[in-house]
């Protein structure tokens, strides 16, 4: 009969920063010796929780960056916290290529794009592709 395994304060740290950094459990096992259901069963705290707590760690100092004016991770926290993204999106009621210039001007003035200047006719680069009428 083998005897149970307690795990030193190293070894449930060791087996919390694996979990952090994103090992397969079955990994863990192995190097820690132990079967599935005994890791599961002694270190279940860790396990739970080793991510959350990695992702605490480094949430902060990605925070403290930000605080001391680091652009990158300013940057960085607006587009994961806060829905920042680089992308126009426009919002039209019918495809592009059934617009009039009238139409198709309004468009542009609403998403903050330069209209066509109807004057010149069609400028050389058209913003969007369109069917000739």
């Amino acid at each position: 009969m083998s005897r149970r395994w307690q795990p030193t304060a190293k070894e449930r740290e060791q087996v919390s920063m694996m979990v952090a950094l994103g090992i397969p459990q079955t990994a863990v096992c192995a190097i820690m010796g132990v079967s599935d259901k005994t890791l599961n069963r002694v270190c279940r705290y860790e396990i739970t929780t080793g991510r959350a707590k990695a992702n605490a760690v480094v949430g902060e100092k990605l925070f403290q960056a930000a605080k001391r004016g680091n652009v990158t991770a300013m940057i960085f926290w607006l587009k994961c916290r806060a829905g920042w993204r680089e992308t126009i999106t426009i919002e039209q009621s019918k495809p592009v290529a059934e617009m009039s210039d009238q139409e198709l001007n309004r468009v542009l003035i609403a998403n903050g794009l330069e209209p066509i200047d109807l004057a010149l006719g069609e400028p050389a680069v058209v913003p969007f592709p369109r069917r000739p009428r």
